[in-house]
């Protein structure tokens, strides 16, 4: 029994279809058949139960996967110490980052990196919260922040929150809207509203405060690109629910003016630092990690 025959077992076992899994191995499909025959073979044991559609595991599989985890989750950590030790001050830290706190956070403290570390690499992916979650468990990523709303599978997480950053409804200065002593619901809805994907609490939130059947889209435009959101606001009489933190961070700021709607609910950004429970942590990383949250709670002690 081999790592590698270990690692293709777990991909079979989660993608149940050789051809996936073959692809997310870089295999053929006859190489990782034969690698998972060769792992039955060792073990006396059959792991799954094959048809023309899928593969399923078998009890024996069930419980070897299990284990199987286990034992490659901590030959990573391993070999993560021994390229640490030998690396010293460079390497690679990779990690993911919500679409708005990128937007408000990520050049100030990528920046600051690079004066200070510029020998470590760093990789960024910028995501809504539940697939950087899903990149996490695929450890495709060491950390991310994430909203805490909106994300799911915390149980094997460890999660340093960010303090509460508050946001509101935003539109370019010289909108309609801002002659109106008094905005209300209606106006907002009759305009349209153009946003990343919002938390799904927050979505339902501003639903009901509208008024609108589940069959309504909330959305006028839906874009996880912040900075397309911004310009279509800019563009024309869409508005723009955000964080002030990120509207503080652009460009277009002084183009830029927040609406007074008392009547919707608060618009919050409820962020934590979030990695995998017991995976080792190189310095690098947790210094960054450290950054980022300095940054966000240092802005919200300056608001």
């Amino acid at each position: 029994m081999r790592l590698k025959q270990l690692q293709h077992f777990v991909l079979l076992a989660q993608e149940r279809n050789f051809h996936k899994a073959a692809a997310r191995a870089y295999l053929s499909q006859p190489a990782l058949s034969h690698s998972i025959k060769a792992l039955e073979n060792s073990l006396d044991a059959q792991l799954f139960d094959r048809d023309r559609k899928q593969v399923s595991l078998t009890g024996f599989g069930e419980i070897l996967l299990v284990r199987a985890k286990k034992i490659l989750f901590e030959s990573e950590n391993f070999e993560r110490e021994l390229m640490t030790l030998k690396q010293g001050d460079s390497g690679l830290v990779t990690f993911g980052l919500a679409t708005t706190f990128a937007a408000a956070f990520a050049a100030p403290v990528l920046s600051e990196w690079q004066r200070q570390r510029n020998k470590i690499r760093t990789q960024l992916l910028i995501e809504n919260s539940q697939l950087l979650t899903e990149n996490l468990h695929q450890e495709r990523i060491e950390f991310a922040v994430v909203d805490l709303r909106d994300a799911s599978d915390f149980d094997d997480l460890d999660i340093r929150e960010i303090a509460t950053h508050p946001g509101g409804f935003f539109a370019r200065k010289d909108h309609p809207l801002h002659q109106l002593t008094n905005v209300s619901n209606q106006d907002v809805f009759d305009y349209g509203l153009v946003s990343i994907a919002l938390p799904r609490k927050l979505e339902a939130s501003l639903m009901k405060n509208l008024a609108l059947q589940k069959d309504q889209p909330l959305l006028q435009c839906e874009c996880d690109n912040f900075a397309a959101c911004e310009a279509l606001m800019l563009a024309t009489d869409l508005i723009l629910p955000s964080l002030n933190c990120a509207i503080d961070a652009s460009a277009k700021k002084a183009q830029i003016q927040q609406l007074q709607i008392a009547t919707l609910p608060a618009i919050e950004g409820k962020w934590g630092i979030a990695c995998l429970k017991g995976r080792f942590i190189q310095p690098a990383t947790k210094a960054l990690m450290d950054d980022f949250l300095n940054a966000a709670n240092q802005y919200v002690e300056r608001s």
